[in-house]
C-alpha cells in the first residue's frame, strides 16, 4: 500500500489534539499548529464543552473584572446618595415650611440660597479636583456660541 503526501498545513508527525493551523512568518509554505498562540484556536473542536452555555468560555470572564466592578459599585453609591440626599432635602422642606413647626414664610429666599451654596460648593470642588474642570477644546468659540444660540432663538 502506497504512503499518500500529507497536506501542507499538516506535520508528518501524529498530533495528540485537534489543532487550528495558522500561517507563519516564514517565507515558506509551512504552518505553525500551535493551539495556544492560535488566532483561530476558538474555533477548535478541544473548547466546545457540551456543559458550559457560553459558546466560548476561555474568551468570556466568569465574574467582573476589579475596575469594572468599582465603577459600577462607585455610581451605584453615588446614585444612592443623590436619592439619600434628595430625601432628606424634601423632609427638611416640609419641616421648614410646615405651620405646625418652624414656619418659615419664605420660600424663594431659600430657594436662592440653596442654589448659592450650589454654585459656591461647586466651585470648591473644581478649585480641590482639577481633573473635574473642562478642557480648553471643549469650550465653544464666540462665533459658534452666537450661531448656536441664534438658531436656537429662531
Amino acid at each position: 500500500m502506497q504512503e499518500q503526501s500529507s497536506p501542507v498545513h499538516r506535520h508528518s508527525s501524529s498530533i495528540d489534539k485537534v489543532k487550528s493551523p495558522r500561517p507563519s512568518n516564514d517565507d515558506n509554505d509551512s504552518l505553525d499548529l500551535d493551539l495556544e498562540s492560535s488566532a483561530r484556536a476558538r474555533f477548535s473542536l478541544d473548547l466546545d464543552d457540551p456543559l458550559d452555555p457560553t459558546p466560548y468560555p476561555h474568551t468570556h470572564p466568569r465574574f467582573f473584572h476589579g475596575p469594572l466592578l468599582r465603577r459600577l459599585l462607585t455610581n451605584l453609591f453615588f446614585i444612592l446618595l443623590w436619592y439619600f440626599f434628595s430625601l432628606l432635602l424634601s423632609l427638611y422642606n416640609k419641616w421648614m415650611f410646615a405651620p405646625a413647626h418652624l414656619n418659615f414664610p419664605f420660600p424663594l429666599f431659600v430657594t436662592s440660597l440653596h442654589m448659592v451654596m450650589q454654585f459656591l460648593l461647586s466651585g470648591l470642588t473644581l478649585w480641590l479636583f482639577p481633573k473635574f474642570r473642562p478642557k480648553r477644546e471643549d469650550f465653544l468659540s464666540i462665533r459658534d456660541y452666537t450661531y448656536t444660540l441664534f438658531f436656537q432663538l429662531c
